[in-house]
């Protein structure tokens, strides 16, 4: 896999669940979508200009994958405050590194917390942000009233580099 990059059409394809066409354009609206909320960082410039495109590194392809699994769940742009800050924390942490490579189960953990506008908002959990299910097992300190939680290394495993 190595420096490989990939467009927005090589992403959405990568990321599909099926990989038909209908699915392909639905992804490829979305992952531009992604990138101009700032929730996806392409290499070099968002807006690249006509007949240049958008790349993005194997690790936002990932963020891609788990994006697609949230937006399954119908969580909105609007209520991933904080999702490329706590992305960015995750992907240089070992732990990315082994579900990347398949090496364990580790799970994301999104909590659900009142917006400030009275809305909800699904923010990452960075205490517990990327868990080994063992660990998870074992605690007894949540204290959120919800939350959603992806298998990282199964949405990895999906991806097809």
């Amino acid at each position: 896999m190595g420096d490989e990059t990939y467009s927005v059409k090589g992403v959405a394809e990568r990321i599909a669940y099926k990989g038909d066409a209908d699915e392909i354009r639905k992804i490829i609206r979305q992952l531009r979508h992604w990138t101009n909320a700032d929730l996806l960082t392409p290499l070099g410039e968002k807006h690249t200009g006509t007949g240049v495109s958008r790349q993005y590194d194997a690790d936002e392809v990932r963020k891609a994958a788990i994006l697609l699994e949230l937006s399954r769940y119908g969580v909105t742009v609007e209520m991933l405050e904080g999702f490329d800050e706590w992305t960015s924390l995750l992907r240089g942490t070992d732990r990315w590194k082994k579900a990347a490579e398949g090496k364990g189960e580790y799970f994301l953990q999104m909590a659900w917390e009142p917006g400030d506008d009275g809305g909800s908002v699904w923010t990452p959990n960075l205490t517990h942000g990327l868990l080994v299910s063992k660990e998870m097992n074992r605690r007894r300190d949540f204290t959120l009233v919800s939350a959603i939680i992806i298998n990282a290394t199964t949405v990895f495993e999906r991806i097809r580099f």
